[in-house]
């Protein structure tokens, strides 16, 4: 025991003792290499133009993020609804806003005060973003709700109501505040998927 200490002892002496060396040097000893200028070019031609790559529409990568953020509010959904005695999944926060937020927030507490959980997950189907202007963009979701089953917390037993369609139509407004978040989640319980 006493020899690691002993060596322990004598690594730190070195390394302080390595330190003080280079901090002891004068700052005149130092020498910079100077960047060397290019040459200048020979031939009066212009340079070639840079390489252009595939061009990419900034429409589709907005409809691509808002696709994106959708899913990712349809995942926190599941996940808050999953587990209703466990605060909503924070991800909330970042992906949508009120109306939606409230909705979502309305069903945990409800969820939780009947003592559900939310077995499985929506199946999203999403249809193409229409962006109506610069900060609003809408959507038309066909959710499958075959695997998404309200069960009791403690039993397990399903609690779905007889009679519900197994797939619906969701209409979904999202805007940009300055990035996009879900603001609206409209299911259409009395309308067939097309």
């Amino acid at each position: 025991m006493t020899f690691q200490v002993v060596r322990l002892a004598r690594v730190l002496a070195a390394g302080l003792a390595t330190i003080g060396l280079l901090c002891s040097c004068s700052a005149s000893a130092v020498v910079v290499p100077r960047a060397r200028s290019a040459p200048l070019p020979t031939s009066s031609s212009p340079p070639p133009p840079p390489a252009q790559g595939p061009s990419v529409d900034p429409e589709q990568v907005t409809r691509a993020e808002i696709l994106r953020v959708y899913a990712e509010f349809l995942d926190a959904r599941r996940v808050s609804l999953k587990d209703p005695q466990q605060p909503p999944d924070r991800r909330i926060y970042k992906v949508s806003a009120p109306p939606a937020r409230d909705e979502l927030y309305s069903h945990v507490v409800r969820y939780r005060r009947l003592a559900l959980r939310m077995r499985g997950g929506l199946i999203s189907h999403p249809g193409p973003a229409r962006l109506v202007d610069e900060r609003t963009a809408v959507l038309r979701d066909c959710v499958d709700r075959s695997n998404e089953i309200p069960v009791l917390h403690r039993t397990g037993r399903s609690r779905l109501a007889p009679g519900q369609a197994d797939r619906v139509p969701v209409d979904v407004t999202l805007t940009r505040l300055p990035g996009w978040v879900v603001t609206n989640w409209n299911v259409k319980r009395g309308e067939p998927c097309a």
